[in-house]
């Protein structure tokens, strides 16, 4: 894909959802949301507690942005997670010293 970002492919579907896009996160800080994304890449790493967990940048066709996959969420998402498909994300969004990140609660394949 070249020529366009790949979710476009998925306009009708992603027409009838409701959801926030990317660029405008900010405007949602401390609320619950869902995201629509594309895996761009991902970290993982562990706890203190030695528990895996992941960073996983998604984006949308406005921008890229952060996402945390603490243990819990992680356990029972992680085997979802590829580069191969869109993916709709319920979170919480946060901001730490002017950094938005969205920590993930649910996932789902668009």
């Amino acid at each position: 894909m070249i020529s366009r970002h790949p979710l476009t492919l998925y306009h009708d579907k992603i027409k009838k959802l409701t959801y926030v896009p990317a660029k405008n996160l900010r405007f949602f800080i401390g609320k619950n949301i869902t995201t629509i994304g594309w895996l761009v890449t991902r970290k993982m790493t562990r706890t203190k507690k030695d528990e895996l967990m992941e960073f996983i940048s998604f984006e949308d066709t406005t921008e890229i942005y952060e996402t945390v996959f603490f243990p819990k969420v992680y356990q029972k998402f992680c085997y979802m997670l590829s580069h191969s498909r869109p993916y709709i994300l319920k979170e919480k969004v946060e901001e730490e010293f002017g950094a938005v990140t969205l920590n993930v609660s649910r996932v789902r394949f668009l």
